[in-house]
């Protein structure tokens, strides 16, 4: 962990793209990267503490003040630390691909349901002119998603809520998610849904 740690953001997206080219199973690689004890520990302090703040850059990505940076290196806080960052790096890497043939491959594949909603929010939040090759599966305005089981956009305990968080680490501009909806509606990639459309992708990912 920490020698991937050690690699830069083109490292990153190459090795990544290695391993779908091998098959990797992108579901798993997705999974393993919500793998974060670093955070997990962060988020079980008290907000009330003086240094809750300034230790939240622990784990939001951003550089490290100078007096944290001792700590990191520390046996007990290091290996937690590393996962914290290979696991945003990977991510990246991902949003990095989002286009990539074999990445829709892989998840068209093995489709798990957070991802299908990140590549879905990604490819809706895209640029009008990267909107190719594109699906609609949800009305402009509407929130409600066809298929089994039905889910909606707007749900705070459903799965694109929650998927928005995770596709903002891809670097998808999520704060343009609702304008997109009121323009276009949900866009999915039109490779990611095969022949037999939204419904049997929708219905896979939730086996």
């Amino acid at each position: 962990m920490v020698a991937l740690k050690r690699l830069g953001p083109v490292e990153h997206v190459e090795l990544l793209r290695t391993g779908l080219d091998a098959d990797l199973d992108t579901p798993v690689l997705w999974q393993a990267t919500r793998v974060r004890p670093l955070a997990a520990a962060v988020g079980r302090l008290d907000p009330a503490l003086p240094e809750h703040d300034r230790l939240g850059t622990l784990t939001d990505g951003t550089p490290l003040p100078r007096t944290l940076r001792a700590l990191v290196r520390r046996p007990e806080i290091a290996p937690a630390y590393a996962m914290e960052v290979v696991a945003r790096a990977v991510r990246a890497a991902v949003g990095a691909l989002v286009g990539d043939h074999a990445l829709i491959r892989s998840v068209a594949r093995l489709p798990s349901t957070e991802l299908v909603c990140v590549l879905a929010i990604t490819t809706t939040c895209a640029e009008q002119s990267t909107q190719d090759d594109t699906v609609q599966v949800v009305a402009v305005r509407s929130t409600t998603v066809p298929g089994f089981p039905v889910s909606d956009l707007a749900d705070e305990h459903g799965p694109w809520q929650s998927a928005l968080t995770a596709a903002s680490e891809l670097g998808v501009p999520v704060e343009l998610f609702w304008q997109r909806i009121a323009e276009h509606g949900l866009l999915v990639p039109a490779a990611l849904l095969g022949k037999a459309g939204w419904p049997a992708l929708w219905r896979r990912a939730h086996r």
